[in-house]
């Protein structure tokens, strides 16, 4: 396991390993074998939040995931929470069922009481079959751009209203996965909402997903690191000052 506190502002190449955070500010640039991420963290009004990101590659070095949580809460009380989430998914690092992640998770995040909610957006790569696979637990869906300049939400379609629910809300919940074929230079954003719902004062608008979609799309030609920055900047310059009313946690990845 490698600490945030060790990586802070410097590039890491994972090989059988993870990097995982969320409750400190963080910006990081992280490469697999099959993937390069920029992660992006910060907590609304401190400097410990609730939101949670994870990044891995499996012992086969084919396997790299990419999650986000957002979790009930703040501080401390989500450290006990995001540990449980760590080892769940440390425990199924070979495995590219993030459907089975969630329905794991939700058994022990519901025997924890409504305090420790949680939505979640698992992504996982495979070099194998040049699969993405993504699953959701009450969260934003994935943006992804393929094959051209256009980025699309990756949508699991009409499904139970019974399914996909947050983590914790009921004790059996029904997950499911997607997949798209990926090929080098496709990227996907998994964020958190402090993102998607930074408002305007003035207007009382969220930035949403719309305004997200067309501000990547103008950042196609920028590196990772550049196009992450300037996503970020892009939410401050219309929410009019820094992303404080939740906190705010992306993940921005690029097939290699």
């Amino acid at each position: 396991m490698t600490t945030v506190s060790e990586l802070q502002n410097r590039p890491l190449k994972l090989v059988c390993g993870t990097v995982w955070g969320g409750i400190e500010p963080v910006r990081l640039d992280v490469c697999t074998r099959g993937v390069n991420g920029s992660l992006y963290s910060t907590a609304s009004g401190g400097e410990r939040g609730g939101d949670v990101y994870y990044m891995s590659v499996c012992s086969a070095d084919l396997i790299t995931r990419l999650v986000v949580a957002d979790v009930r809460g703040h501080g401390e009380q989500v450290s006990d929470i995001s540990s449980w989430i760590y080892q769940t998914l440390l425990d199924h690092m070979n495995s590219v069922d993030g459907a089975g992640i969630l329905s794991d998770l939700n058994r022990i995040v519901h025997g924890r009481g409504s305090i420790a909610i949680t939505t979640a957006s698992i992504v996982t790569h495979s070099i194998h079959d040049s699969a993405l696979y993504y699953s959701y637990a009450g969260h934003p869906p994935v943006l992804a751009k393929r094959c051209g300049p256009t980025w699309t939400p990756l949508l699991l379609g009409a499904q139970s209203t019974q399914s996909d629910l947050p983590l914790g809300v009921l004790s059996s919940v029904p997950y499911n996965q997607g997949s798209v074929s990926v090929q080098a230079g496709d990227r996907v954003l998994l964020y958190t909402d402090g993102l998607s719902e930074a408002t305007n004062p003035e207007s009382d608008e969220e930035f949403g997903e719309r305004a997200l979609i067309a501000s990547l799309e103008k950042l196609a030609d920028r590196d990772l690191a550049s196009a992450r920055d300037a996503l970020i900047e892009c939410a401050i310059a219309f929410s009019g000052g820094p992303l404080l009313s939740d906190d705010c946690t992306l993940v921005l990845a690029e097939i290699r």
